[in-house]
């Protein structure tokens, strides 16, 4: 046998082990306790087990609206400074302005037309 076989045989050969034990001492409580006793605590077990589980739903439910609200809410803040910096004018160098004393100097724009497209007809 290897190594790792052996302690495969001795974990399974623990947990046996243990089981059997903890088997064993819950057999002699029970058997020591009377039964309103037992009574008893079967009831309470009956209500908690169900009401843990509601409780613990209820937990993870509050928790992850708060956690995507959490979200929501740090997405908004980051649009919001988005849009902030998006609507501040971007300063212009000073260093590159020239100003332009008279906008009026260029001459006006004229086409002349062409008679190139026109249709003749021979």
């Amino acid at each position: 046998m290897n190594k790792n076989t052996q302690i495969k045989i001795a974990t399974i050969a623990i947990a046996i082990i243990t089981l059997t034990i903890i088997i064993a001492l819950l057999w002699i409580v029970l058997n020591s306790i009377n039964r309103t006793a037992l009574q008893i605590y079967a009831i309470t077990t009956t209500i908690a087990v169900p009401s843990t589980a509601w409780l613990f739903w209820w937990l993870g439910h509050t928790e992850s609206r708060g956690y995507l609200k959490g979200i929501d809410g740090a997405i908004t803040k980051m649009f919001h400074a988005v849009t902030i910096t998006q609507q501040k004018p971007k300063p212009t160098p000073k260093s590159n302005q020239t100003p332009i004393p008279n906008q009026n100097y260029l001459p006006p724009i004229t086409f002349k037309e062409d008679d190139s497209n026109k249709i003749i007809n021979l």
